[in-house]
């Protein structure tokens, strides 16, 4: 009955963090798209960080209880599930197209963040240490990094919403400086009046040009944001999102752990299949949403964006509330998180799409994965 019990807690759980973190991106996206920011960066940034926020909960309240194997485990299972499985189900529905911003920003900083958790874990090989943990200050220079890439995210949004409104301008001017000079010349002469007018227009249009990248740079960020019912139906939509992940977070952690011990599963195990499977459900369900209505560019920052939160807000986090000491296991979990994300980068950094055969390879690999996960335990 107890195992009953609990089996029944896991799965309400999940239902509590997929349905809040979907109610929360709802939400989140919304009031996004009300400030006109990109796909790309609501995917990177807001949609990023609202569906890890399953994996978020369930790492620090397993890092409160001590169980901080879970707490990687889920971590680097979530990533390898984002990378190979979401990402790879996306491109095999949709070719996800590569821009220049993800090859020059997104990527980088996801490799060096996954580079910096490898190296942090190898306290004995660099250090001399007698065992291998991520300290308080590796958590902080972790969540540094995401720090440091949402803002760049969101100060590349901002200047692209400016310099779409240059364009626009000048565009407007050109227009009007284009129709007044036909004017004229269907009234046979450019009269003194037409020409001040025209010469006016031309002022306004190079002035406006020279200004583009100063109004680019100094975006208009004055402009408030009219709160309608709508808008506080996405506040409460955001709200109610967050409740419910806390609390399915707690239910999916402790309910887990004790499923766990009861039929012999380590806790790195569970972490790295049914809790990381579980709690990236929500990145799964926005990429192939995002791939079926054509928006890829949604997908993929949705993806890059929650594999580099997971490592610098999620373990980053964990890792503040307490060190975690990291097994054989969990080491080569790392280098094998490592190999995949260079796998993913490479495929970003050489082609100019994810195309079925990339999202074919992605998929595969992730099987594999889980075979040997299964295997070792």
């Amino acid at each position: 009955m107890e195992i009953f019990l609990n089996i029944l807690f896991l799965a309400l759980g999940m239902v509590f963090l997929i349905k809040g973190a979907d109610l929360f991106v709802n939400g989140a996206s919304g009031i996004a798209k009300k400030l006109k920011v990109s796909p790309f960066v609501i995917g990177a940034t807001i949609v990023a960080i609202g569906t890890s926020l399953p994996e978020l909960t369930v790492s620090v309240v397993s890092a409160i209880h001590g169980s901080t194997d879970m707490a990687l485990g889920n971590v680097v299972g979530s990533n390898m599930f984002n990378m190979l499985m979401a990402l790879g189900i996306t491109a095999l529905i949709c070719p996800v197209l590569i821009k220049d911003n993800v090859k020059k920003i997104d990527a980088p900083v996801l490799i060096i963040i996954t580079a910096c958790l490898l190296i942090f874990s190898y306290d004995r090989f660099l250090n001399g240490y007698d065992s291998n943990f991520i300290s308080r200050t590796e958590s902080l220079i972790l969540l540094g990094i995401v720090g440091f890439y949402l803002y760049i995210n969101i100060k590349n949004a901002r200047k692209m919403k400016a310099q779409d409104d240059v364009v626009k301008n000048i565009e407007k001017l050109h227009k009007q400086q284009e129709k007044a000079i036909k004017q004229s010349l269907e009234d046979g002469e450019i009269n003194t009046v037409n020409q001040q007018k025209i010469d006016a227009l031309v002022e306004k249009t190079v002035q406006a040009e020279e200004n583009a990248i100063l109004i680019s740079s100094n975006t208009q960020t004055n402009k408030r944001t009219k709160i309608t019912n709508k808008t506080w139906f996405l506040i409460v939509n955001l709200l109610i999102g967050l409740a419910g992940v806390v609390f399915g977070g707690e239910c999916v952690s402790s309910t887990a752990k004790f499923l766990a011990l009861k039929i012999g599963m380590s806790e790195m195990l569970v972490g790295v299949t049914i809790v990381a499977i579980g709690t990236s459900l929500p990145e799964l369900i926005v990429s192939i949403v995002s791939a079926k209505s054509g928006n890829t560019d949604i997908a993929l920052g949705n993806v890059i964006g929650s594999n580099i939160v997971n490592i610098g807000l999620v373990l980053a986090l964990s890792g503040i509330f307490k060190f975690i000491p990291l097994t054989t296991a969990g080491l080569i979990d790392l280098i094998i998180l490592f190999v995949s994300t260079f796998i993913l980068c490479a495929f970003i950094w050489w082609s100019k799409k994810i195309g079925r055969l990339n999202g074919t390879i992605l998929t595969l690999l992730y099987i594999a994965y889980m075979v040997y996960s299964c295997v070792r335990n």
